[in-house]
């Protein structure tokens, strides 16, 4: 029984060794419940509020590696308090010589989604996309993927888009929200909210419009509050016949128009008009 429970752990970790990020490369070996490191770490977390981490896991940090790390978060053995977790991930990952994986930083942002702390999630995640920079979107995706297990990962979708919309990435926010599509899975439509929101004020109404056309399709509520943005933004350039496309899609989706729809399109079609008419006089 041993040697069978020794070969599925060899296994597992085989399995998850390619999705390390290549900020660091650990070596590959078991590691279970009965692990002494594993084991001291989880009572160190447990007598946190009484003995400093300082005191009781230094003499461990030689032995300790990101697989330990993970284990803790997936198994918890020993049943810890999300947040008594959280504080160990974050004194373990600022002590100097030891490095985190991509991976070991997503199975705590999923393990934080699935106890609902968004907000810890979303600051972790922020700090791998800084790490990672731009157009890493497609790395750190699978590196979810793998770490998500069963759970239902939509929080955590949610978290990364807003990750790379608040770090100013829009393309691998974009990314992440055809990842989303392309895997099957349920489109984050707060994140896409945010993005699109971000996009508009970014004066980029043609880049906002693409995209808010992109998540219409698929099943994104329209209102006409952002229609109505979106035309302003165009009328702003002076770019009325993208405006008046809005206008009738407006029409085209079942809904009314509203009186700041009709002004937005007059009070920039009108100062045009007086110029042409005002040219041909001359």
């Amino acid at each position: 029984m041993a040697v069978i429970l020794q070969r599925r752990q060899t296994l597992l970790c085989v399995h998850l060794a390619p999705f390390f990020s290549t900020w660091y490369s650990p070596p590959v070996f078991p590691v279970d419940e009965q692990d002494p490191v594993l084991s001291a770490i989880s009572r160190a977390i447990k007598d946190a509020p009484h003995v400093p981490f300082e005191s009781s896991l230094k003499k461990f940090l030689p032995s300790l590696t990101p697989y330990h790390v993970s284990s803790l978060i997936i198994r918890n053995p020993y049943s810890l308090s999300p947040a008594s977790v959280l504080s160990f991930f974050k004194w373990v990952s600022s002590q100097n010589g030891f490095r985190l994986t991509l991976r070991t930083y997503c199975t705590m942002a999923c393990f934080l989604c699935s106890h609902r702390m968004i907000s810890e999630a979303q600051s972790l995640l922020q700090f791998v996309v800084s790490r990672k920079g731009k157009d890493s979107a497609p790395s750190v995706f699978a590196a979810i993927l793998e770490a998500k297990g069963n759970q239902q990962p939509s929080l955590i979708f949610n978290a990364l888009m807003n990750a790379y919309t608040d770090s100013g990435y829009v393309s691998d926010a974009i990314q992440c929200f055809r990842l989303v599509r392309k895997h099957g899975y349920r489109i984050p439509y707060n994140s896409c909210s945010h993005l699109l929101d971000w996009m508009m004020k970014s004066n980029s109404p043609s880049a906002a419009w693409a995209f808010f056309s992109e998540i219409l399709k698929c099943g994104f509520p329209p209102n006409v509050y952002t229609f109505n943005i979106l035309m302003h933004s165009f009328c702003k350039e002076g770019k009325l016949k993208e405006a008046r496309v809005i206008l009738d899609e407006i029409r085209r989706r079942g809904m009314e128009p509203t009186v700041v729809s009709f002004n937005t399109l007059i009070h920039t079609a009108l100062p045009e008009t007086v110029k042409k008419l005002l040219e041909e006089d001359v």
